[in-house]
C-alpha cells in the first residue's frame, strides 16, 4: 500500500505544475440574507420626509427621510436612498425587521453604500456620524463632513458561536442632515472542504497542502477530507472533484480543466486499485 500511495503522490505532484497555470475558481456558495436598494419604497415615487414604511427595515428611534428621484436629491440618478437624520431634529435608527441567526464556520459579508449630505436643501451642520452594527458581531462608526458621494463599504463578519443579530444604522445627534445609506446587502459565504487554506479558492495551494500531508495528517485543514485518516488518494480525489476552473480562452490550446481533472481522477482510481508488489 505504501508503494501505491507513493505512486499517487508522484502523479498528483506532476499534475500540480499544470494545475497551477489554470485560472483559480471561486469555491464559495453565496446565500443572500438581505438585499435592499430602497428603489421600490413609496411605490417608486419621489421620497418622503419622516418615512417609516420600509419593506425590510423599521425606524426604531428618531426619524429618517426617504430621498431621491428628484426629492431633496443630493445625488440624482441614484434612485431612492435614506437620509439617517429626518426632519424632527432627532437622528434616526434604521433597523432590519429580520433578526439573523449567524452561525460559526461561515463568513458573512455586509455591503452598503454610504455618503453624506450638505446644506443645499437646508438643515444644520454637515458633520455627521453614524454607527453601523450587526448585533454583537460587528460595530463600526463612520464620520463624514460635507457633501460626500456614495462609496461602497464591505465588511466580513465571522462569529465563534451562534449569534442572533439585527442590522442597524444609527445616526448620532440630529439637525436634519445626516449620513446617507443605499444598496444594503448581507450574505454568507460557505467554504467547500477542499479550500484548505480558506482563501476562497480550491487551487494549487490547497493541493500543495494536501500533498505535503500525504500519508501522515489526520486533520481536515491539512487534507483529511473523508474522515478515514490519514490523508490518502481518496482525499486527493475529493479535492480535485471540487476544482471547477473558469473556462480558458478559445484560442488557448490547453486541455479544459474538466478534462484534466477527469484524467487526474482516473489516474488516482487506477493507482488505488493497484495491489502492492509482493
Amino acid at each position: 500500500m505504501k508503494s501505491s500511495n507513493r505512486l499517487i503522490q508522484r502523479t498528483a505532484t506532476a499534475l500540480l505544475g499544470l494545475l497551477l497555470v489554470l485560472p483559480a475558481p471561486l469555491s464559495l456558495a453565496l446565500t443572500n440574507l438581505l438585499e435592499e436598494d430602497f428603489d421600490s419604497e413609496n411605490s417608486g415615487f419621489p421620497g418622503a420626509v419622516n418615512y417609516n414604511e420600509f419593506a425590510q427595515f423599521e425606524v426604531t428611534a428618531g426619524s429618517v427621510d426617504l430621498i431621491g428621484n428628484g426629492f431633496q436629491d443630493f445625488f440624482p440618478d441614484n434612485g431612492l436612498y435614506v437620509d439617517l437624520d429626518g426632519t424632527t431634529v432627532t437622528g434616526g435608527t434604521l433597523r432590519s425587521k429580520t433578526t439573523f441567526s449567524l452561525e460559526p464556520g461561515l463568513v458573512y459579508q455586509l455591503v452598503f453604500d454610504l455618503g453624506n449630505t450638505d446644506q443645499q436643501f437646508g438643515g444644520g451642520s454637515t458633520d455627521n456620524s453614524a454607527t453601523v452594527s450587526l448585533g454583537a458581531a460587528y460595530s463600526e462608526t463612520f464620520d463624514r463632513s460635507g457633501l460626500t458621494p456614495f462609496e461602497t463599504i464591505t465588511r466580513d463578519v465571522i462569529v465563534e458561536s451562534t449569534t442572533l443579530a439585527a442590522l442597524e444604522f444609527q445616526q448620532a445627534g440630529g439637525d436634519n442632515l445626516g449620513i446617507l445609506i443605499d444598496n444594503v446587502s448581507l450574505f454568507f459565504e460557505e467554504f467547500v472542504s477542499g479550500d484548505l487554506n480558506m482563501d476562497g479558492f480550491v487551487d494549487g495551494l490547497d493541493l500543495g497542502i494536501l500533498l505535503a500531508s500525504f500519508g501522515t495528517s489526520t486533520t481536515a485543514d491539512m487534507g483529511e477530507l473523508n474522515g478515514s485518516a490519514p490523508v490518502d488518494g481518496l482525499d486527493l480525489g475529493i479535492l480535485l472533484s471540487q476544482w471547477n476552473a473558469l473556462p480558458l480562452s478559445p484560442v488557448t490550446a490547453v486541455p479544459e480543466p474538466s478534462s484534466l481533472l477527469l484524467a487526474a481522477l482516473a489516474s488516482v482510481g487506477m493507482l488505488l486499485r493497484r495491489r502492492p508488489s509482493s
